[in-house]
């Protein structure tokens, strides 16, 4: 049966997509079966998952090794397509869309077993509690629900990001991640070539590679799944 994953966030920009398509870029690498559930009406995602690198680039890859699709359409109804797809893959991500006022984040974590809230370390973004309000509803009517995580996204070194994450952490009524990802080229290269960072050369995707490997092994643990066939532990 499959680990259902939920990224959101009311605020556009933080890192959904990049988050989720990386994620499932590590845990297809790993040899999970990986579908990845496009919420959002613009079909970042879909859209992402059609892109071929150029010839020029010389990349071994051709293409993502997980499955999309896109069920924006659907609205809340997502749910049953998703209950269908449990005994089809190992790992499903939903990737949802930056509207408050969308059904989608809500019926997401209605069949998730953990979600994941992206946000930068930014002033706007510790004044918005729309995805924290979310979530705390979803943890007391989701009993399957293990945990709401917040991820550092869009990282850059500086004294007031810095502050602002750490006031995240200090913050006893919200979990967040160990993990924090950069604000790195690797990741906008990738998507331009319709890859993850997983699959590009080490000279070219190393760093980002491997922030992302050592997320997904966080999550898979809070979610409580090993993140990859040849790894043991989890479930």
């Amino acid at each position: 049966m499959a680990s259902v994953i939920t990224v959101f966030n009311q605020k556009g920009g933080c890192g959904k997509s990049m988050t989720t398509m990386q994620l499932a870029g590590c845990y297809a690498l790993g040899g999970l079966t990986t579908l990845v559930i496009d919420m959002d009406p613009q079909g970042t995602a879909l859209v992402w998952s059609k892109i071929k690198p150029a010839p020029t680039l010389r990349l071994k890859a051709t293409g993502l090794p997980f499955a999309v699709e896109n069920l924006a359409p659907m609205g809340k109804k997502m749910v049953n397509a998703v209950k269908q797809a449990f005994d089809q893959y190992d790992v499903i991500l939903i990737d949802t869309p930056p509207a408050v006022e969308s059904e989608a984040p809500w019926a997401a974590l209605q069949v998730s077993d953990l979600a994941i809230i992206p946000f930068i370390p930014t002033p706007a973004d510790s004044w918005a509690d729309e995805a924290r309000l979310l979530s705390q509803k979803a943890l007391r009517e989701n009993p399957d629900l293990r945990g709401v995580w917040h991820l550092p996204s869009v990282f850059r070194r500086g004294s007031t990001i810095e502050g602002i994450l750490e006031s995240y952490r200090e913050d006893t009524e919200i979990s967040v991640t160990k993990s924090v990802i950069h604000q790195r080229d690797a990741y906008l290269f990738s998507q331009a070539c319709g890859l993850c960072v997983g699959q590009l050369p080490r000279s070219k995707g190393g760093a980002a590679a491997d922030e992302m490997v050592a997320l997904s092994v966080e999550i898979a643990k809070l979610a409580g799944f090993k993140s990859s066939k040849s790894k043991k532990g989890g479930k």
